[in-house]
């Protein structure tokens, strides 16, 4: 009984083994749409001046 146990051990971990790498390599590739929308990844800071009327108002604009 151990024997064929072990028999069948060897067959099933390289067959497990090469479906893993199957898998992988068959993995689906990300839309384009969100390859375009990952470009905007990353922090923004910027300095805002806004006019009304006659008073100017400034303001930091960070966006992560």
């Amino acid at each position: 009984m151990y024997s064929n146990i072990r028999e069948l051990m060897v067959p099933l971990l390289a067959i497990r083994t090469i479906a893993g790498v199957w898998a992988q390599a068959t993995a689906p590739s990300m839309p384009e749409a969100i390859i375009n929308l990952n470009k905007f990844n990353g922090a923004c800071e910027a300095k805002l001046t806004s006019m009304m009327r006659d008073k100017s108002y400034q303001c930091n604009y960070n966006v992560k």
